[in-house]
């Protein structure tokens, strides 16, 4: 990850094809996790009957459409860089502005919203879960790493983001054995 607008700048001229293989994964992934909350909410967890079910749904779709949108404007980026690379040196000047305010907002203003956004949504997902067809293992797992998200996304850190993964994979493993 970019430290510095700067960084991002020199990253995505260097390895631009890699910025939009990247970015086109995690859309696709984060257009999958979109539609998955609803399902788990509605389908498997009884969110009709359970309102903050839909809290946890609709802060994990709010989510998930940020970070599509982050997405978009890493890939749009690209083609801005890749411009500004050849340009005039006052308007390379203007362009190492607006690399420093995609940095900013996309890694230190939305990404930490969005993990704490998607931290919350998994603890509560995880408290519907309990004393049901998940055992204790997955709704604890889900509580305990959606606490640490919470607390990176206080603190900026998007790292925890990847541990939700973990949380992710353990329900739909589970949702699998069952339908098999």
């Amino acid at each position: 990850m970019p430290a510095s607008g700067q960084e991002l700048f020199q990253f995505v001229t260097a390895h631009g094809d890699l910025v939009d293989t990247a970015m086109t994964v995690f859309i696709a992934k984060d257009t999958c996790t979109l539609i998955a909350f609803p399902i788990l909410g509605a389908r498997v967890l009884g969110g009709m009957r359970q309102p903050f079910v839909w809290t946890g749904t609709v802060m994990a779709s709010i989510g998930m459409l940020l970070d599509i949108l982050s997405g978009l404007i890493v890939l749009s980026f690209r083609r801005v860089a890749e411009s500004c690379a050849n340009a005039t040196h006052s308007t390379q000047q203007s362009c190492a502005v607006l690399s420093d305010i995609v940095f900013r907002y996309v890694w230190r203003v939305e990404t930490p919203f969005i993990v704490g956004f998607l931290s919350i949504a998994v603890i509560i997902f995880s408290r519907a879960m309990f004393g049901g067809r998940f055992g204790r293992a997955i709704p604890w797992m889900g509580a305990v790493i959606g606490t640490i998200g919470i607390a990176g996304a206080l603190i900026g850190l998007i790292q925890p983001i990847l541990l939700l993964s973990i949380w992710y994979i353990a329900v739909g493993w589970r949702l699998l054995r069952e339908a098999a």
